[in-house]
């Protein structure tokens, strides 16, 4: 034997001289040797040593210990390959030594060749025994972590050599009742389903495939194992239910579909770039929008479909943000239509990276904004001639856009004293600017910012012809303007912007101020008037009172007091028309009656005459009004001046009445 490595052997022999023998005749086939005589010494050497590597046990030791027991002993302390050494041939000797190990039996004086080869089979047979050890508690320790799963050692006969796994356990399966049938409790069709993968894969053939049982789904993955000869016999065959995992492809899959359609029904154009600007996917919207075959656009490079005065531009973008490692939104790029026309569109994209981080490429949705960008234009020609007139205007005007910035001509600049050139300025917000005045309105109460007419006007509310009074910080200057504030929709009834004009009519309530100044006191010098009058209306009347009281001749008493009557019904109507509002017609009966009254005063002294009053409420004008009550006057004095002295009681009746424009 000429092997590098000795192997040291336990020999157990009672026999002195026969152990001398044995040991030399196993010296020179190059193994250590080491001797006992006795069980008790083998187990005590074998303890003590633990480099023995096989035991050579003689059965007939000459104690209470045979080898057979002493065997026993040893293998319960370690695993090691025994063989026996006995001149006993006896079958129940034999059988009893391989209930106990089955490394060999060697009859004593066969010649150190048989005994050599035994050895070395011995060998053989422990190292495939811990080679199968090894594998097959690796096998288990893979079976007992497998999710969901067992694993099975299958044979020829399809029979389960080996059954474990976490399946196993959670179902609280006997072991007993299912090693021997792996395919145990399934449906017929499933079980010869599964016979005939087993033997695919016992002709050479690895195998995977699912088996439906009741509302669990099992995966089965088959693969052969190589026995070292040319026949298969065993297979290893893993069973995992991926019922879960099952549902959630489902549920993945379905998302995947609902995600798909959307992208595909999509108006805007979805894409995916490499670094180097190559399209690695797009929608299908792409090809209605720019006319191109998906051949066309597959795998070519997005900068070749922009218009030639973009390309620089956005290879510089597209470089910077493949720099920085971020996207862009909302970049305006114009595209090339197959038929040599111009699309614009308003881009947006994101990075992508790999699972390690890594930058591959972007990934974005491109919106067509064509008709948009041609209604900007027009809308940009639009405020050009609006820049012109507004400009020449000398009303201040002012137009915000929804977010506050504000647009102004050069009179708002001047009136509010900015800084300005010849044309509309920018920059300016209506929320965040310093003011530096307040606006109050005119009853002196201050107005917040948000509630000022153009911040109005961005909500949707108009307004007309407020004035509001500016107060300057600095000098506390007052100023008037006159505001109208209107929103600006589009044709979508979408609100764009708020337009307000707020001409200065300082001037204008500085005249009115002055103008009601004058006029109040005209109306002070008026009412002077008025009293005046008023006196020497009353002056008139007492003088020729006493006149008439002083005359004895009844005609000239009479005259003077028919006289009297008339100023009085001029001074009663003058006085109405004092107390009434300017410009308005008088009330007929409320001037009758009293004109009726201060005659009766006059004239009548003696109760033999009654006066019945039958005069309807309408207005009248004083230019008709007066003259009635002339007429009026002349003849109620006639009937009171003839009907006296006639005996009895005399009775007169004023009856006054209007109806449809008449009055009788």
């Amino acid at each position: 034997m000429n092997s590098k490595i000795k192997k040291t052997i336990l020999l157990v022999e009672d026999e002195v001289i026969i152990a001398l023998k044995e040991k030399t005749d196993l010296t020179s086939y190059n193994y250590n040797v080491i001797m006992a005589h006795s069980g008790r010494e083998a187990i005590e050497t074998f303890n003590g040593n633990k480099n023995i590597d096989l035991i050579l046990m003689d059965i007939d030791l000459g104690d209470e210990l045979d080898g057979t027991i002493v065997a026993e002993e040893i293998l319960k302390i370690k695993d090691i390959p025994i063989v026996f050494l006995s001149n006993h041939t006896e079958p129940d000797i034999v059988q009893k030594t391989e209930k106990i190990t089955s490394y060999g039996y060697v009859v004593k004086n066969s010649g150190i060749t048989v005994l050599d080869t035994s050895i070395k089979m011995a060998f053989k047979l422990y190292d495939a025994k811990k080679e199968s050890q090894e594998k097959e508690a690796l096998l288990q320790s893979i079976a007992e972590n497998y999710p969901n799963a067992y694993v099975a050692v299958i044979n020829t006969d399809l029979k389960a050599s080996f059954l474990s796994g976490q399946l196993i356990k959670k179902q609280n399966s006997n072991e007993s009742n299912v090693l021997n049938d792996i395919i145990h409790n399934i449906s017929e069709d499933n079980k010869q389903t599964i016979k005939n993968y087993y033997m695919k894969t016992f002709n050479g053939e690895e195998c995977s495939f699912t088996i439906d049982q009741s509302d669990q789904t099992y995966l089965f993955k088959t693969v052969p194992i190589d026995s070292g000869s040319n026949n298969i016999n065993q297979i290893l065959s893993v069973a995992e239910n991926i019922s879960q995992r099952r549902q959630t492809e489902l549920e993945q899959n379905r998302i995947q579909d609902q995600l798909q359609q959307i992208i595909n029904s999509s108006s805007d154009i979805i894409w995916t770039v490499d670094l180097k600007g190559n399209y690695t996917f797009n929608n299908p919207i792409i090809y209605n929008i720019l006319g191109y075959q998906e051949e066309e656009i597959k795998n070519s490079n997005a900068f070749n479909l922009m218009h030639p005065d973009d390309i620089s531009q956005m290879e510089k973008m597209f470089k910077d943000s493949t720099s920085e490692q971020k996207g862009w939104k909302n970049v305006s790029i114009r595209w090339k239509h197959k038929n040599g026309s111009i699309r614009t569109f308003e881009s947006s994209a994101s990075p992508l990276f790999d699972k390690k981080g890594t930058l591959i490429g972007f990934s974005g949705i491109d919106r067509d904004i064509t008709d948009r960008a041609d209604l900007e234009k027009k809308l940009e020609d639009q405020l050009a001639l609006f820049q012109t007139v507004i400009n020449q205007s000398p009303v201040p005007m002012v137009i915000a856009k929804p977010n506050g910035e504000l647009i102004y001509n050069p009179a708002c600049a001047e009136q509010l004293n900015f800084e300005h050139e010849p044309s509309l300025q920018q920059g300016m917000n209506l929320f965040t600017m310093k003011q530096s005045w307040k606006d109050y309105d005119k009853d002196g109460n201050l107005i917040p910012v948000e509630d000022l007419p153009l911040a109005q006007a961005l909500q949707g509310k108009a307004t007309t012809g407020l004035e509001i009074k500016v107060v300057w910080n600095n000098d506390q200057t007052e100023r008037w303007e006159i505001v109208n504030a209107t929103p600006i929709y589009n044709k979508e009834g979408s609100l764009i912007a708020a337009f307000v004009a707020f001409p200065d009519i300082t001037d204008l309530k500085l005249a009115e101020s002055e103008i009601k100044n004058q006029l109040a006191e005209k109306e002070l010098l008026l009412k002077e008037l008025h009293h005046r009058i008023k006196n020497n209306v009353a002056s008139i009347e007492s003088l020729l009172s006493i006149q008439a009281d002083s005359m004895s001749h009844p005609e000239a008493k009479t005259a003077i007091k028919e006289a009297t009557g008339r100023l009085q019904s001029m001074g009663i109507l003058y006085e109405k028309l004092l107390s009434e509002p300017k410009d308005t017609n008088n009330t007929a009966k409320n001037y009758i009656e009293s004109l009726i009254d201060s005659i009766n005063t006059t004239f009548i002294n003696t109760t033999d005459f009654k006066v019945i009053k039958q005069i309807d409420d309408f207005s009248l004008n004083p230019k008709k009004l007066f003259p009635l009550g002339i007429i009026l006057n002349e003849l109620f004095t006639n009937s009171i001046k003839y009907g006296m002295n006639k005996g009895g009681t005399t009775t007169i009746e004023i009856s006054l009445t209007a109806s449809n424009n008449n009055i009788t």
